[in-house]
């Protein structure tokens, strides 16, 4: 077990100060990227951010952009364009989306290139916006970046007003259940095919999956939650379009969550209208299911009794 491992044991056990201490100690002796990284992580979901957005920068997702473009890096200086590139899932792009709108207020002509299925849900912020598929020809610009280092270069600060938004449907109310997503990294924070179907028949909910409803892109599944009173999911990338629309979301995460969603709260910065619910133990999906689904039938007893 090398030194990573052993830091990953750590926090895995509870033990998250002694991980960070082991880490801090091995870069001191023999610093790596990966080291760096898995430090970050820690920072990160510690709400640490000042240090921890720094040692970001050593991701695998920036390994190779170097020298690939004619242009430079931004490194935080005024700009007048900047290419924005995208990197890691769904989730991640609409949630580093949120700082176009900063750019664009400070003067700065943005061009986004982003996965397939968000170019039209992105295009809403009226800039430039690009599927990065296939041969794609980039002009000059001042400077390039990817999202992920947008929240260190732009001072730390997290924009948490709704940035997004959907065209209500037909569906009036309801809830909506996300309950899997990608497998990679994390394959614990989907929920198995059996539970997730007790909690749509228990519920009466409407699956969001795209396998179920049909969504051509991500703007399809906007346009379907902004029709809902609540949306119901796991860490997945509908979680963050919920978020970034400000529609009431319970997000339910594995015992061990990822670094965004920080650790022991019920909120998150990122997104007021998230409330998360979290496993008390590894894999115990139905404490969380049974506290989101009381939590949901309050909120309709609240909204039938006011009506």
């Amino acid at each position: 077990m090398d030194v990573v491992q052993f830091a990953v044991a750590q926090d895995a056990a509870g033990r998250t100060d002694e991980a960070i201490k082991v880490l801090r100690r091995a870069i001191a002796v023999a610093p790596s990227d990966r080291t760096k990284f898995h430090l970050a992580f820690l920072l990160l979901r510690e709400g640490k951010y000042e240090e921890g957005w720094g040692l970001w920068e050593h991701r695998p997702a920036r390994v190779g952009w170097g020298g690939r473009l004619s242009f430079p890096e931004w490194d935080g200086s005024p700009i007048k364009s900047l290419l924005v590139l995208p990197e890691q899932g769904f989730g991640d792009q609409i949630m580093f989306a949120r700082y176009v709108p900063m750019l664009r207020s400070q003067g700065v002509e943005v061009t986004l290139f982003t996965k397939p299925d968000l170019v039209t849900l992105l295009s809403q912020f009226g800039v430039a916006t690009f599927a990065a598929s296939g041969d794609v020809k980039i002009q000059k610009h001042d400077a390039w970046v990817l999202c992920g280092s947008l929240p260190r270069l732009m001072g730390g600060r997290i924009s948490s007003g709704p940035y997004l938004s959907g065209a209500a449907t037909t569906r009036k109310g309801g809830i909506g259940i996300a309950w899997r997503g990608n497998p990679y990294p994390d394959p614990n924070r989907s929920m198995p095919p059996d539970i997730a179907a007790g909690l749509l028949k228990q519920t009466g909910t409407l699956s969001l999956d795209p396998e179920d409803t049909g969504a051509r892109d991500f703007q399809h599944t906007a346009d379907l939650v902004a029709s809902l009173d609540l949306v119901i999911s796991v860490d997945t990338a509908t979680a963050h379009l919920a978020g970034a629309m400000g529609k009431p979301c319970f997000l339910l995460l594995p015992h061990h969550a990822d670094w965004r969603w920080l650790r022991g709260r019920s909120d998150t910065p990122w997104y007021p209208s998230i409330r998360i619910f979290r496993q008390p133990k590894r894999g115990d999906w139905d404490t969380v299911i049974s506290e989101a689904v009381q939590h949901a039938k309050a909120i309709a007893y609240s909204r039938t009794e006011l009506s």
